[in-house]
């Protein structure tokens, strides 16, 4: 596909591998489509054309071969996302089919795509007393608990998601504990591995049926800096975890039924 000035010179045509040969598919310039002269009737069905205006950008797709100027379709932008000079930038480049295949079926939302790539946001520092865990804010992020005293987290209900949540403790825990919980009837199913601190050794526990809290209170069932709970959203009403702890006295369980 050709990208170029309207202005400019038709180049021809070009094979794109599929169709065989065809005009110019994408090019720009700051005049209205005129569908009986060139390079408007020349233009491939489904070509592009990007017309920037005096405060915004309209596109124009070619749906029809009439010569006229209806044969051009606007989809109009309320604002103006590129200026002249990043206009100029495209003049001349050019895209294979192969290159545009890439963006289609493409199905995630830009919300999806910046909880992925965004990295500014990769770890999110909790200090208050609650926190409320949402998709949006906390899906695939790294949760660092820093606060001595009791916090009080609470996970949003479990639907199957694929919700991935890592909270790690950053400030060991003192006074009385911390506690993630469930909403609703949602229960957890997984293990937790804790390390004793009397041997090299470590033991494990298994949730329960009705599992849907843990407890970090900074002795026998861990909340000590570098302990880590990660969270997996599996099906509706169920929770994935394992945590991984390590204890300063008789090691026990941090599951317990607390919510239903």
């Amino acid at each position: 596909m050709f990208i170029q000035h309207g202005a400019q010179t038709p180049r021809g045509t070009y094979d794109d591998g599929v169709n065989g040969q065809s005009p110019r598919g994408l090019f720009w310039d700051t005049v209205a489509p005129t569908g009986a002269s060139s390079p408007w009737n020349e233009a491939a069905l489904g070509s592009v054309y990007v017309r920037k205006l005096a405060s915004n950008v309209a596109i124009y797709v070619k749906s029809a071969a009439n010569s006229a100027d209806a044969d051009w379709v606007v989809v109009s932008m309320s604002t103006a996302l590129l200026t002249q000079a990043e206009l100029d930038i495209l003049d001349g480049a050019t895209l294979s089919t192969a290159e545009l295949n890439i963006l289609d079926g493409v199905l995630a939302t830009t919300a999806e795509i910046n909880r992925v790539a965004d990295a500014s946001t990769r770890i999110v520092d909790a200090t208050g007393a609650t926190l409320a865990v949402t998709e949006a804010a906390h899906d695939g992020k790294v949760i660092t608990l820093n606060r001595a005293a009791s916090q009080a987290v609470t996970l949003p209900a479990a639907t199957g998601s694929g919700t991935k949540l890592h909270f790690i403790v950053g400030t060991t825990v003192t006074t009385p504990s911390t506690t993630i919980k469930v909403t609703g009837n949602d229960i957890m199913t997984g293990v937790a591995l804790i390390a004793q601190d009397g041997a090299d050794t470590a033991v494990m526990f298994e949730t329960a049926a009705d599992s849907d809290t843990i407890t970090l209170n900074g002795t026998t069932m861990g909340g000590i800096k570098g302990d880590s709970v990660e969270l997996i959203d599996i099906a509706a009403d169920l929770w994935w975890v394992r945590v991984v702890n390590s204890a300063t006295s008789t090691e026990a369980t941090p599951f317990s039924a607390t919510v239903t």
